[in-house]
């Protein structure tokens, strides 16, 4: 699940249960969780590094254009990006990230101290997975590393369960993983457009409306239209956790429903759970 955290406080304040936790030994029998942090202030830089040394395996850049070639090469299983850096910012770096096929699935938290819901809307727009501000809690920013890594993991294993009866059978190949990526990113440009249907989100991936209906239907068992409600939705459900949204008008306007009544029921429908804006 989605949430937007907000760290207080200019002192670094470690609760014992965390400094316990991260001094107790690591069992070498399993190998650790990565975790590559892209930040250009050496302080938290090093502050970062120290503390998260102690259970994962630390890699380090101190820009976007960097830290991308240092997430190639490792394939961390988590990313904490800055957002204001020289050479490529956070918001290209995590653009970037999203569109490698490898990378795409990779848990990515926003650390800034651009503290505007301005800057939140573009972090969440671009799947950012968290957004965090400075200064530096060391205790929430261990929490939500730890909270976005057994997450991913959890989703890992319910596709692998999924695809394990799965009768479609033929397995997703590179291709049909760019294939999705590619309709990811275009729905998510076009989120707010009310107008937007399956005939447009074909013509922007460069398929016939057939081709598009056919290939979801083998790699999602999702009919187009179904597929961009569902985009929506959860999209939805980020903007709601991260305390966006002013109201269910506002919210259906931002994901491309003209009726909040409506939008309202289908996202019920959806999740089984009601609509709630955060005051």
């Amino acid at each position: 699940m989605v949430i937007f955290m907000k760290l207080m406080g200019a002192t670094i304040q470690v609760s014992s249960n965390i400094v316990k936790d991260m001094l107790d030994p690591v069992d070498t029998s399993t190998i650790k969780d990565s975790i590559l942090i892209v930040e250009d202030n050496p302080t938290d830089l090093e502050l970062l590094s120290t503390i998260l040394k102690q259970n994962f395996t630390i890699y380090t850049a101190t820009d976007g254009s960097s830290g991308f070639e240092m997430a190639l090469k490792h394939k961390p299983t988590c990313i904490i990006s800055d957002i204001r850096m020289p050479y490529m910012s956070g918001f290209t770096f995590l653009k970037k990230i999203r569109a490698e096929v490898e990378l795409s699935k990779t848990p990515l938290v926003l650390l800034s101290a651009l503290d505007d819901v301005p800057n939140r809307v573009q972090g969440y727009d671009l799947l950012a997975d968290l957004y965090l501000t400075k200064p530096i809690d060391i205790n929430e920013v261990s929490a939500a590393i730890q909270g976005v890594i057994t997450i991913n993991k959890k989703r890992k294993a319910q596709l692998q369960a999924q695809d394990a009866h799965e009768t479609y059978g033929k397995g997703v190949t590179e291709h049909d993983q760019l294939f999705l990526s590619k309709l990811l990113s275009v729905l998510h440009d076009n989120i707010s457009n009310m107008d937007f249907k399956a005939s447009d989100l074909a013509k922007a991936s460069f398929v016939s409306q057939r081709q598009l209906e056919r290939r979801l239907k083998s790699l999602e068992n999702i009919t187009p239209k179904e597929y961009i409600r569902q985009v929506r939705l959860e999209h939805a459900k980020k903007l709601i956790e991260s305390g966006v949204p002013s109201s269910i008008s506002d919210l259906a306007n931002r994901v491309g429903f003209k009726d909040p009544k409506h939008f309202s029921k289908i996202y019920r429908d959806f999740y089984g759970v009601s609509i709630r804006i955060k005051a």
